[in-house]
């Protein structure tokens, strides 16, 4: 079974984008691996570099930290440059 993953693919990682969840926080990121299963929606998610937040109160960890998503939190994204500096 293939589930939605927001339009992000492999080409994606490595790229900074500007995260928006269906939680209203908006994030810029830089994306380091995008994970798929063909079996469980639970397990499609996105990892990406944290580095700004309108919500820094949910990430109490050092920045930029690595972070883990469920992709049917993404609402949206943008890609904001080709390669994360």
């Amino acid at each position: 079974m293939n589930f939605d993953m927001k339009g992000l693919s492999a080409e994606h990682q490595g790229k900074r984008l500007r995260i928006e969840f269906t939680d209203g926080e908006i994030c810029e990121a830089d994306l380091l691996m995008l994970s798929t299963c063909h079996e469980h929606a639970d397990c499609c998610g996105i990892t990406f570099d944290l580095l700004r937040t309108n919500r820094p109160e949910k990430h109490q960890h050092a920045s930029p930290a690595a972070v883990w998503s469920e992709i049917e939190f993404v609402k949206s994204f943008e890609v904001l440059e080709t390669e994360a500096e």
